[in-house]
């Protein structure tokens, strides 16, 4: 089912059932650059059915700028005011410390690395999990201030206040206990222009809050934070002072300074008590405590069970490794489990209906030229060198290809380089620290631009400075080249060269075998079938991997450890994903330019690992995925092998 499907069939069922609250959705692609066009597209696809979306400002980013970090506000408003069914929280981000908690442990995973103080906890579930990182969110990041202009932004071009709800995510962009502040900063727009002053100027050149000029009112204040909450809730008795209403009320003595105001009520009313009077409490009231208990058919326990243990959880007995009773019914379970798993074969070897699970990266190609197509290559092996995963390598590269004298711009021998990491300013590191450490030191080379993306990144231009003042620059044909004097000659080197967003990292393929020898034999077919097509690579060494890693550890500060359940040596220890006749395991990583040259990478490897049949000693051919919560990108095996 896409999740589209899922969307619609919630908003029906909601709707059918007569639930106040709309779904309450959170868009794909959080806290990624772009993603504004994702809660567009979802947005649209809401039909005419009411539908809410969550901490809207982390999906508010575009891609513009220098940096390709940019806010997509104007965009994302555009979309809400003109969908009347929709309505949003905001999420707002304000400066300092703060911590994040979320059941998207992938993204919480990634997002460790900047965690302050440095202390993070994930915990995985089966099938969920939660993680906690403590963030502090500082006014000179040039993100974290763009996020905080955002999430402004959205409440000051809302037209209709009833479908914009006050909230920071709490705590993940701020504790409640910040509200007065922000309450401040949406009724004074030189309350707003004094934070700007001290925000960076990159920050405020993509942004568009200094030339928004409106203020809330008290009374748009009071719809967004008390009254549009309660109705959408559906909550009849409260978020209005009519006769009738619980009165739960807040007065403030009116201030100039907003914070000061929104931080002490005057008074404080408790279902009609005084509970607080000039900002202390003068009685202590108790609420009480709602729970739904609604009934079901006792019978759908049963067919839920069934479903779930077949198809969801692990169950090592379908591999062999079984308990000493086993009931029939378990027997004919595991039985179905390997008719499911043997319906697709190919050459007697199964392949697993599952998928590789990729994620987006940003990536170029480059060309190195040398007087012999040894030193190209020898340049082009030590550019790549140690770069098989972000994880640890700062990216991912590899040799895509080499090239003829008629292939390359100086009609020299030549290679073709990719180059991968998660954004844009890693990739510039990338590309300036091993082009420089690695190209320009090798005798006689050169380096062109080998990609017209969307963007662009700087090559010669940030290497000529090396020339100490002598270096020269030359524009031929529509394109400027740097001339960089060197022991052996001059360096030669394009000025920039182009970068793609659409760039797909992850792509994978596990085999399964009787032998260790079988199984390398038809992981080499397959990296060398892969290497025939253009717009990919396979960055570890010969492109192959034996140490699969899942995410975490037992030991403190390893963020990955061996993949226990592809492990042939524990599979009597642990909750093994192994047949008992498999003793090797091994790996292929693809990254490519686009999620179609992963695809076609995929197929060719599928079909080159089992040309040597089952007979070979090839069992299985399976993919990594951690069930849909890594990237957007989903590599069904099935599709591919056709």
């Amino acid at each position: 089912m896409s999740s589209r499907a899922i969307v619609e069939a919630m908003q029906n069922a909601v709707a059918g059932l007569g639930v106040p609250h709309p779904p309450h959705v959170h868009c794909n692609n959080l806290g990624i650059a772009g993603n504004v066009e994702t809660a567009v597209a979802t947005l649209e696809a809401t039909q005419s059915l009411p539908i809410h979306f969550a901490h809207i400002q982390f999906y508010g980013y575009g891609d513009g700028g220098d940096r390709g970090f940019s806010s997509g506000a104007p965009r994302l408003m555009e979309a809400v005011n003109k969908h009347k069914n929709a309505s949003v929280d905001v999420g707002q981000v304000m400066f300092g410390q703060t911590i994040t908690i979320s059941g998207d442990i992938l993204r919480q995973f990634d997002g460790r690395h900047a965690a302050s103080p440095k202390k993070w906890a994930l915990n995985q579930g089966d099938g969920n999990g939660t993680g906690v990182v403590p963030y502090n969110y500082k006014p000179k990041s040039f993100v974290n201030a763009l996020q905080w202009a955002i999430g402004l932004e959205i409440f000051l071009m809302a037209e209709d206040p009833w479908r914009v709800l006050f909230s920071t995510d709490h705590p993940n962009g701020a504790l409640f206990v910040r509200y007065p502040e922000i309450f401040h900063l949406l009724m004074d727009k030189d309350e707003r222009a004094r934070w700007l002053d001290d925000l960076p100027e990159a920050s405020r050149e993509v942004s568009n809050l200094a030339g928004i000029t409106r203020e809330l009112t008290l009374s748009e204040l009071a719809v967004i934070t008390r009254a549009a909450p309660a109705k959408l809730l559906g909550l009849t008795d409260r978020g209005h002072l009519a006769p009738g209403a619980i009165a739960d009320i807040a007065v403030y003595a009116e201030q100039k300074n907003k914070t000061a105001m929104f931080s002490a009520a005057d008074l404080v009313f408790k279902s009609g008590e005084l509970v607080v009077r000039k900002g202390k409490v003068v009685r202590v009231t108790y609420g009480r405590c709602y729970h739904v208990e609604p009934g079901f058919d006792a019978q759908i326990e049963k067919r839920v069970k069934t479903f779930y243990d077949r198809y969801y959880g692990v169950d090592p007995s379908w591999f062999g490794v079984s308990d000493a009773v086993t009931t029939r019914r378990d027997a004919s379970r595991r039985s179905q489990r390997r008719d499911d798993m043997a319906e697709l074969k190919v050459k007697g070897v199964t392949i697993i209906e599952t998928f590789a699970e990729a994620f987006p990266m940003v990536g170029t190609r480059i060309i190195i030229t040398a007087p012999t197509m040894e030193w190209a290559l020898i340049s082009a092996r030590t550019m790549t060198g140690f770069a098989t995963s972000v994880i640890a390598c700062g990216a991912e590269a590899g040799i895509e290809r080499t090239l003829s004298r008629k292939e390359t711009p100086d009609g020299r021998p030549g290679v073709a380089v990719l180059l991968f990491t998660m954004n844009a300013d890693k990739l510039q590191t990338q590309l300036r620290n091993r082009v420089g450490q690695c190209v320009l030191t090798s005798p006689g080379s050169a380096c062109f631009a080998g990609l017209e993306g969307e963007k662009s990144l700087k090559l010669g231009s940030s290497l000529r400075f090396f020339g100490d003042g002598w270096q020269m620059s030359k524009v031929l044909g529509g394109k400027r080249y740097w001339r960089i004097p060197v022991m052996d000659g001059e360096f030669v080197c394009e000025d920039k060269t182009g970068l793609t967003k659409k760039a797909v990292g992850g792509g994978n393929l596990l085999v399964l075998g009787k032998t260790h020898a079988a199984v390398l034999a038809a992981c080499t077919r397959a990296v060398k079938a892969m290497a025939e097509l253009p717009d990919v690579i396979t960055p570890f060494p010969g492109g192959i991997v034996r140490s699969g890693s899942k995410v975490g550890s037992k030991y403190k500060g390893q963020i990955a450890s061996t993949n226990d359940a592809y492990c042939p040596s524990l599979k009597g220890a642990v909750k093994s994903e192994l047949p008992l006749n498999v003793e090797a395991v091994l790996e292929i990583v693809i990254d490519g330019l686009t999620a179609e040259a992963i695809h076609k990478a995929m197929h060719a490897g599928i079909h080159a690992i089992a040309k040597g049949g089952a007979r070979e000693g090839v069992t299985h051919i399976t993919a990594g995925n951690y069930g849909g919560n890594l990237g957007p990108h989903h590599f069904h095996l099935k599709e591919i092998v056709g």
